[in-house]
This record gives structure tokens, C-alpha cells and sequence, in this order.
């Protein structure tokens, strides 16, 4: 089967070196040039995505390297917010707002996360379809 480069780099990225993995690429098994068939297939995404057991998204080379900071800056969000949430009484609005002084809103590696948000990919219609779907469940 032809594959485009991207696809190609992307299979050759995601497989596991001593067992076969199951994987959907949507440019293979959605028919491209029918508009109709795209359109019902991305309608059942949010479905698909709820049901499995693990999501790989591959956005293409990091060449400024920015997943590191993208990675280290989430992993430090996520435990801030853990720990703000052993703390609080988690009524309505009880989540604090960061300080205006806050090192982590001045971080640096918010550019490396807004470069990862600009990527070609978070721009396809049906990735801001999933969004919502998954955002309003």
C-alpha cells in the first residue's frame, strides 16, 4: 500500500520493536475523496476516542525540541493542581487563581506549549470536532 512520507514516518515512530500493534490511520482507513464517508466517520471520533484504551497522536518531528519543556511544563501543571485539589473543599469556584506574581505564568515553556498548539494538526476540523465532543460529555 502507498503511505505519504508523513504517514511513513509516523508508522515507522509509533511501532514497537518486539510485537505488532494495532493502529488507526485515518488517511488509510477513511476514504479521502469522499466527502460524505469523512464526514460520517469523524461523527462517530468522539465515540471511538471515549472507548479506547490508549490515544497516540503524532504531531511529526520536534525539531526545536520542544516536547521535553511541553512534557516537564504539563507533568508541574498537573501536580500543582493535584495537590491545590488535596487542599481545597472543591466546591463551585473554590479553585484558586494563581498569583499575578507567579513564576509559572511568566514560564518559558509556554512558548514551547504554544508552538506545540500551532502544529498543522491541532488545526484539522475534526480534531476541534473531537475537542468539543469530548469537552461537552
Amino acid at each position: 500500500m502507498l503511505v505519504t512520507p508523513n504517514l511513513l514516518w509516523v508508522l515507522r515512530r509509533v511501532r514497537l520493536p518486539d510485537k505488532p500493534r494495532t493502529l488507526w490511520a485515518d488517511s488509510i482507513c477513511i476514504y479521502q475523496d469522499d466527502d460524505e464517508e469523512k464526514g460520517h466517520q469523524v461523527s462517530l471520533f468522539g465515540q471511538i476516542y471515549r472507548a479506547a484504551q490508549r490515544v497516540l497522536v503524532c504531531l511529526g518531528p520536534d525539531e526545536e525540541n520542544d516536547g521535553p519543556a511541553v512534557s516537564s511544563l504539563l507533568d508541574e501543571v498537573n501536580s500543582m493542581i493535584e495537590e491545590t485539589f488535596r487542599k481545597i473543599d472543591k466546591s463551585l469556584n473554590s479553585f484558586p487563581y494563581p498569583e499575578k506574581n507567579d513564576p509559572l505564568l511568566t514560564d518559558s515553556r509556554w512558548g514551547s506549549f504554544r508552538a506545540l498548539l500551532a502544529r498543522d494538526w491541532f488545526k484539522r476540523g475534526w480534531v476541534r470536532y473531537l475537542k468539543l465532543v469530548l469537552y461537552h460529555r
